[in-house]
């Protein structure tokens, strides 16, 4: 016959071991979750707009599974560009145990933009954070490569 320990024998990509096993009969089967969350969307819960120097505008992303995020050793950010050639670093604020983590921008005296966007399709990093989903696979952060949902007009005060 066949022999599982739980928590020591069978472990998926991720390294998650195997915390229960149920017997029954002759027949068993085990599921793995081996499928990491991915982003779905960037948008803000303010509509667009313009917004003047130290408003604070939630950013909130979207996974497809609820995820954790870990901050111990760093706190993840979203970049935003905020000028013509100005990119700025926000950091995640809450959203922990859900589907969507939010992360707030407090608009800078000099930033102006006429469409608040994400900077490229790497703008979402950990920044020494781990977001990862209920199984304990990290959370892949490649956003889409257009941020056009995201747009909102920044206007110098």
């Amino acid at each position: 016959g066949l022999t599982v320990v739980p928590g020591t024998s069978i472990s998926d990509t991720a390294g998650n071991l195997l915390n229960s096993a149920t017997v029954s009969g002759t027949n068993e089967s085990y599921n793995l979750d081996t499928t990491s969350a991915t982003v779905t969307g960037v948008t803000s819960t303010l509509a667009d707009g313009s917004y003047k120097a130290a408003q604070s505008v939630p950013v909130t992303v979207t996974f497809t599974e609820p995820v954790t995020v870990v901050t111990t050793g760093g706190t993840p950010q979203l970049t935003l560009t905020t000028g013509s050639s100005a990119t700025t670093p926000v950091n995640y604020t809450s959203g922990s145990g859900t589907t969507v983590l939010t992360f707030t921008y407090t608009v800078g005296a000099n930033d102006t933009s006429a469409d608040l966007d994400y900077a490229a399709t790497t703008s979402l990093g950990l920044n020494g954070g781990t977001i990862k989903d209920a199984a304990g696979n990290d959370a892949t952060l490649t956003l889409a490569s257009d941020p056009s949902a995201l747009r909102l007009t920044l206007s110098k005060v």
